[in-house]
């Protein structure tokens, strides 16, 4: 198992923030968004395959809002990833929002 730690930094899905890249195939365990700010943030994520362009149909979770010093966790479900996959987001904040990813190389 291995862990993968970011920062939202772009507010705009033109620049989304990628918080991770498969370098082969992967499992992704569970993803954890974190706000640290004092106000709620809302989050968008998407799970992109190599070679393909940011897009409503890679759509996880849309302006999801998560309160402030909140945590929001995917764990119920395995995510399989192909090499070069991303896993990219954006928040209505900055750098207040953490992401945790645990996964594993298969």
């Amino acid at each position: 198992m291995s862990i993968e730690t970011n920062l939202i930094a772009n507010t705009n899905s033109a620049t989304a923030t990628t918080v991770y890249t498969s370098s082969g195939e992967s499992a992704v365990t569970t993803i954890f968004f974190c706000n640290t700010d004092s106000s709620a943030i809302d989050v968008t994520c998407w799970i992109v395959p190599n070679g393909d362009t940011l897009g409503d149909e890679h759509m996880i979770m849309k302006e999801l809002t998560i309160n402030a010093t909140d945590t929001f966790a995917f764990g119920s479900e395995r995510i399989l990833m192909g090499a070069s996959d991303t896993i990219q987001a954006i928040a209505d904040t900055v750098d207040k929002v953490s992401v945790v990813i645990s996964y594993t190389s298969i």
